[in-house]
């Protein structure tokens, strides 16, 4: 049996609020979260972006991008369809020129826009995690409070899997309950109850534990992923 914790994250509560702490790291926006979890997760080496509205301006891009990503890992990230005009090649290239990251290629472009907002967190091409919301991936979302937002991040709990992945979200998951569970009461109960401790938020930032038989956040990998990616050069992205 594999568990799925999620993690509702409500911008107006956790953006600047010198709450929102996990392993002693101070969490002031979408970025710092993202770039948390890539710098205590295991394995991850694949990065699959649906973006909605990507950000315009080169510079503003490579800063979230920087934001985001530990400098020193080496990860594979690809684009999925866009969002009306907006263009692939501010964000392409700042994925291309910083650190370690690699630049996979985006997704065949339709005739219909696509708005969905998600990234694929992903071991080769098995899912880790997944952040679901209402953020474009672009510096006014993850690094400013140009409007108000609410993300869903999904982890998976593969402690049970015999196999080198079981760690993958191990060190991320001890450090979530550590955050939100109070320590005096038991674990099962609390996550049922979503009972916070009173001293870190409120209601408004909720961790939750739930069963997935059949692989839930893999099955929606698969359903975005199917149609291939172009891989193009550099100097040829639109």
């Amino acid at each position: 049996m594999q568990y799925v914790y999620s993690l509702f994250l409500d911008k107006d509560e956790y953006y600047h609020s010198n709450r929102f702490k996990l392993n002693g790291k101070l969490i002031c926006n979408l970025a710092d979260f993202i770039k948390y979890y890539l710098t205590n997760a295991h394995n991850v080496n694949n990065i699959y972006i649906a973006g909605g509205c990507y950000g315009r301006k080169y510079d503003a891009v490579y800063q979230l991008i920087k934001n985001c990503f530990p400098e020193d890992k080496t990860i594979t990230v690809y684009l999925i369809r866009k969002y009306g005009n907006y263009k692939y090649k501010p964000t392409a290239c700042a994925i291309d020129n910083y650190g370690s990251l690699i630049y996979g290629g985006h997704k065949y472009d339709t005739k219909r826009s696509d708005h969905r907002k998600m990234i694929f967190f992903c071991y080769d091409d098995i899912v880790t995690a997944v952040l679901m919301g209402s953020s474009n991936f672009s510096p006014n979302t993850y690094l400013k409070n140009a409007s108000s937002e609410a993300d869903v991040f999904f982890i998976n709990d593969f402690s049970s899997c015999c196999n080198k992945i079981n760690d993958t979200n191990k060190d991320v998951l001890e450090n979530l309950l550590s955050a939100f569970v109070n320590p005096d009461l038991d674990l099962e109960a609390t996550l049922r109850s979503n009972d916070i401790k009173p001293s870190f938020f409120n209601t408004n930032i909720m961790l939750s534990k739930s069963v997935t038989p059949n692989n839930q956040l893999q099955n929606m990998f698969d359903t975005v992923k199917k149609y291939g990616f172009e891989q193009l050069s550099i100097d040829d992205v639109n």
